[in-house]
């Protein structure tokens, strides 16, 4: 091979890892569901852009966080948005959500950080934006206990207490690693 075929040949590999390699990556909490060894456990990073981390390596159509220090304002809404977690399609919550399009986020209630808020709408196919049944609820943390639940548009309940509160559990580790990796000062 000759030795500009060999550079070209680098220059793409780099080319194509570069996303990669500017990517701020870290080892994070497990995706609940990639599998109970370390050899399966998905690898967790966090892309900064505009005030915001798109988090990667859970099983999810798409994650942001916003930081507690990073206010984001939605002009057609008026709210502002900080240390919250987005999700589109949190397949890592469960079975529930792998048929659906899902939209939601958590947050915690207050700077204690004893409980969390979470909540998402699961389209109807009205069309536009996601719209149809809600779920809102707040988990006690420390008591494992639901404290507020909401569900509007639902026929009954779709969930457990049980599974609720592993919800919670959940997102509260995903929150708590995405602050973690804030607090380090990586972008």
């Amino acid at each position: 091979m000759t030795l500009i075929k060999r550079v070209s040949i680098c220059i793409l590999v780099l080319i194509l890892l570069m996303p990669t390699i500017a990517g701020c990556s870290k080892e994070g909490i497990k995706d609940p569901n990639a599998g109970t060894d370390s050899e399966t456990s998905a690898i967790i990073t966090y892309d900064y852009s505009h005030g915001l981390y798109v988090v990667n390596g859970y099983d999810a159509g798409h994650m942001e966080y916003i930081p507690a220090n990073e206010a984001i304002s939605d002009p057609s809404t008026g709210w502002t948005y900080m240390g919250e977690l987005y999700y589109v399609d949190p397949y890592f919550l469960g079975d529930f959500f792998r048929d659906k399009l899902t939209e939601g986020g958590a947050s915690w209630t207050d700077d204690s950080k004893e409980c969390i808020r979470f909540g998402f709408t699961v389209d109807d196919g009205r069309g536009g934006a996601v719209a149809g049944p809600t779920v809102e609820v707040v988990i006690d943390l420390n008591n494992n206990e639901i404290v507020g639940s909401d569900f509007t548009g639902f026929e009954t309940q779709p969930f457990s207490d049980d599974e609720l509160i592993k919800m919670g559990n959940v997102l509260a580790d995903v929150i708590r690693d995405a602050e973690k990796h804030c607090k380090d000062g990586q972008q």
